[in-house]
């Protein structure tokens, strides 16, 4: 088994009701790319603009995205949508604020603490600190100064657990330490002085952190954390501190910013779409009892979230629908959940523009059968060994090999773990890709893709889908019962852009399908040169100018 190591920067981004798979299935045209259909309520009568004027005196957006996963230790596309998200505002000209949490320090905790107990929340300021600035040091507060970040600040918060993002994640004790004095106190007053006029809060898991840092003193008397009394009215004052001990009297915003909730995953629908063949066992006794707590849990924040917030996007039409029909019960007048498609990441975009792509070469060019997913229950990670040990006698009279994306051994965890032994043995020959792959490494792999396989039922988006696409690359998508790919709204089937097939098929069929495709080269390089032309087309500048319009056009 070849095995190559990928840098450590880069990404990878109940049943549902059969109407919600429509578009997918039958390739529907859906407009978002160009800026076009990303919700009924969409600008909610505002003049929609493309000179950067935002709400701001000064013409610009202030926006403060709160996301467990960003910058530090990134290890999923959660992390990498969230800074594409930041980095394409700011191209704009708007002003963003980070508030995230981080992984666990190097240094060894003292005796009897967990390792973040004592370790401070490090605050990466974009401009020379103050003395203010300077003084929180020591208060659990470090300050850094890096100038070559665009962000106004980014608040990273350290948790003892890290590489995942269900409900057994970090996401309470991130919110203890931001609602704690020893530093969370400082992140509140800081992003008070920012004052946004949003806050973009990703997935139920960032919704407590929102609540500690909206709820915090320094915002002075208000309506509470429920959304419902964002907009509190008159103006707040706080005091901070010099190295003197000076106090100096600091003017707040006119209450709270209003809350936009960023759905990345509906963890209520999805945790219960992985399976298929190969996938998850059926769970019965205490296990069921189990996961029935752990959908309810989603349910609940989930539901929260949709009901408190003046925003709410999701990452395909599917997603924002299931979000208003199955979870929006209690949601605000004009917060009708909309579609706002991810785009192709602009690093990869610019990689992908400088390679030329030819069909005749392509067809003799390309080698790998891929798979870039994550190792987990959820992507259905464990039919990819239950097809390569059915594949794999038939590639080497193909001429295809095939190249495993794995993740790092710290985020693939027991699962991952038995399905990367799995794949080794079923497939002695394949290339395994150890750790999240930067961009060129990338371009690399995907530019001798032949196939890609997403073994997802269902997907939120799948980002690894669209960046396959961008180096002509074509992907298998799961189209039948039990969900769809969010990505197939950009890359449409129907338009043959990407290649369907039901993934919860009996296994030979599936098999079945897959090697017609790889022995029908003209057909695979068709495919991949129409999808690269659309993935392009959807970039961060045209992404963060419809975000743009929906925060715009949020409720006063």
């Amino acid at each position: 088994m070849p095995l190559v190591r990928a840098g450590n920067l880069g990404g990878v981004g109940g049943d549902m009701r059969p109407e919600l798979d429509e578009r997918a299935q039958h390739g529907t045209s859906f407009a978002a790319h160009s800026g076009e259909g990303v919700g009924e309520e969409a600008g909610n009568g505002a003049e929609r603009r493309e000179d950067g004027e935002g709400e701001g005196g000064d013409g610009v957006l202030r926006v403060v995205l709160v996301s467990l996963e960003y910058r530090a230790g990134t290890f999923s596309g959660n992390g990498v949508y969230a800074q594409s998200l930041v980095r394409s505002l700011m191209a704009l000209g708007h002003r963003v604020m980070v508030v995230s949490a981080a992984p666990p320090p190097c240094a060894p905790a003292p005796s009897g603490t967990s390792p973040c107990s004592s370790a401070p929340i490090v605050l990466r300021l974009r401009h020379q600190p103050s003395q203010s600035d300077g003084s929180a040091e020591g208060r659990g507060v470090e300050v850094v100064h890096e100038p070559s970040q665009g962000e106004e600040c980014v608040a990273e918060v350290p948790v003892d657990a890290w590489g995942r993002l269900d409900w057994r994640c970090c996401w309470q004790q991130w919110a203890t330490r931001l609602a704690g004095e020893q530093g969370g106190a400082q992140v509140a007053a800081r992003v008070a002085r920012f004052a946004p006029q949003w806050m973009l809060v990703v997935d139920w898991s960032a919704v407590a952190a929102y609540h500690a840092i909206a709820g915090a003193p320094v915002w002075g008397g208000g309506k509470g954390t429920d959304g419902r009394g964002s907009s509190d009215g008159g103006g707040a004052s706080s005091k901070c501190a010099d190295q003197q001990g000076h106090e100096h009297p600091v003017q707040q915003p006119p209450g709270r910013p209003r809350m936009a909730y960023l759905n990345f995953r509906v963890y209520s629908l999805s945790q219960y779409q992985a399976g298929g063949q190969g996938g998850e066992k059926e769970k019965g006794g205490a296990e069921e009892e189990e996961a029935e707590r752990e959908r309810a849990f989603y349910r609940e924040k989930e539901s929260e979230a949709v009901a408190m917030a003046d925003v709410v996007t999701a990452l395909s039409t599917r997603d924002a629908r299931y979000l208003a029909s199955s979870l929006g019960a209690g949601r605000k007048v004009g917060g009708q959940p909309r579609a706002l498609l991810p785009p192709l990441r602009e690093d990869i975009r610019v990689l992908a523009v400088g390679r030329e792509v030819a069909t005749s070469s392509w067809r003799a060019s390309r080698t790998y059968v891929t798979c870039c997913v994550r190792l987990s229950p959820e992507k259905n990670a464990a039919l990819l060994p239950a097809l390569l040990r059915l594949l794999a006698p038939h590639l080497p009279a193909l001429g295809v090999t095939p190249l495993v994306c794995t993740g790092t051994s710290a985020t693939r965890g027991a699962f991952g773990e038995a399905v990367l032994a799995e794949v080794v043995s079923a497939a002695p020959a394949a290339v395994v890709v150890d750790g999240f792959m930067g961009a060129e490494r990338m371009a690399h792999v995907y530019s001798q893709t032949l196939l890609n396989i997403h073994p997802c039922l269902y997907d939120a988006y799948g980002m690894t889908v669209v960046e396959a696409a961008a180096f002509a690359a074509p992907s298998i998508i799961h189209v039948g019962p039990g969900g769809a790919v969010g990505a197939a709204e950009l890359l449409l089937p129907g338009e043959q852009l990407a290649l369907p097939l039901d993934l919860s098929a009996a296994l030979p069929v599936v098999v079945e399908g897959i090697l017609a495709l790889l022995q029908d080269r003209q057909y695979l390089a068709q495919v991949g040169v129409a999808a690269r032309r659309r993935s392009l087309e959807w970039s961060e500048e045209a992404s963060a100018r419809v975000l743009s319009a929906i925060l715009r056009g949020g409720p006063a």
